[in-house]
C-alpha cells in the first residue's frame, strides 16, 4: 500500500512487521492506516507524551473513523537501551486509564496517563505506550453462517513514546569521527546531556559543498548517557581530514565540522 505524502514525512521511523498473527506498527506522529477494506481506521493524537513531577498527567485521544466498533487494550512498557538495541519491559510508572476500551463508529476514547514519580529526577526515562486492537468477534460486517476467513488476521498495534523529563533540561552532544581498520569512517555521537537526543537525518560533506553521504539513524532517539555510531566508506580515495556535518534533529538543524582521527 502506498502512503500519503503526509504520512511518510510524519512516520518517518514507522516500521511493520508480523508479530503472532498481529501487523505492528511503531510510529509518533499523527497516523491513519487501513490495511484492508475491513481493516480498523484509528488516529492518535499526540503521538507521544513528556511529562515530569509538576504536569505528571497527560491526554491521549484514540479516535475510530471506521464503519465498526473498535476494542483496544492499553499498557505502558518500559524503554531501555543497551549495546544499540531497544529492550521493553513491563512497569507501573506511569498509570493509564482505561486500560481496555472499545470505540464505536465516529467516536473518540481519551486515554489518561499519570507519572507516579513524587519526586524529580537528575535524568529522563523513557515509556512506551502500547495500544493493541483486540479481535471483534461480533462484527456484524461478518455474515456468521460464512466460513471464518484464513490467514494472518489484520489488527493494528501502535506504540508511542512516553517521556518523563527532569525539571531541569541539559542538552550535551558530542560528536567525533575516526577511521577504522577497514578504512571506513565512524562518526559518533556520544549524548552526554540528561534528555534524548532525537536524530533525524545526517548529510556528510567530504571535500566539496555536495553531499557525498545521507545517513538515516537506525535509533532516532539517543538516551541520556548513551552512544550511537555510523559507519561510512568515503567517496574519496583520499585520506580525509576534516567532514562536515548537517544534523537534523527534531528540534533543529546544526551544523558540525569534525576532525577525522586515525588517519
Amino acid at each position: 500500500m502506498k502512503l500519503p505524502r503526509f504520512l511518510i514525512n510524519a512516520a518517518q521511523e514507522a516500521s511493520l512487521k508480523k508479530v503472532k498473527g498481529v501487523k505492528t506498527f511503531a510510529v509518533f506522529l499523527i497516523s491513519y492506516f487501513a490495511l484492508s477494506a475491513n481493516a480498523a481506521h484509528l488516529g492518535v493524537y499526540p503521538l507521544g507524551l513528556e511529562l515530569d513531577v509538576k504536569q505528571n498527567r497527560g491526554i491521549i485521544t484514540v479516535t475510530n473513523s471506521g464503519r465498526e466498533c473498535v476494542s483496544i487494550q492499553a499498557e505502558t512498557l518500559a524503554w531501555l537501551q543497551e549495546n544499540h538495541e531497544q529492550y521493553y519491559f513491563s512497569s507501573n510508572s506511569i498509570l493509564v486509564e482505561p486500560q481496555i476500551f472499545t470505540i464505536l463508529p465516529g467516536k473518540s476514547q481519551e486515554l489518561t496517563l499519570k507519572n507516579t514519580f513524587s519526586a524529580d529526577i537528575d535524568q529522563e526515562t523513557a515509556y512506551r505506550l502500547l495500544l493493541t486492537e483486540m479481535p471483534n468477534t461480533a462484527s456484524s460486517s461478518v455474515n456468521r453462517f460464512e466460513p471464518e476467513p484464513k490467514g494472518l488476521t489484520t489488527l493494528l498495534q501502535f506504540s508511542l513514546p512516553i517521556y518523563i523529563k527532569p525539571l531541569t533540561s541539559i542538552g550535551i552532544q558530542q560528536w567525533r569521527a575516526y577511521y577504522n581498520e577497514k578504512g571506513n569512517i565512524v562518526l559518533e555521537l556520544n549524548n552526554k546531556g540528561n534528555v534524548h537526543i532525537r536524530v533525524n537525518h545526517i548529510f556528510i560533506y567530504e571535500d566539496t559543498d555536495t553531499v557525498s553521504h545521507r545517513l538515516k539513524p537506525k535509533n532516532f532517539v539517543i538516551f541520556p548517557q548513551k552512544t550511537e555510531i555510523w559507519e561510512f566508506k568515503p567517496k574519496s580515495n583520499n585520506l580525509i581530514k576534516t567532514i562536515r556535518l548537517e544534523i537534523e534533529t527534531d528540534e533543529e538543524v546544526q551544523t558540525r565540522i569534525l576532525a577525522v582521527s586515525g588517519i
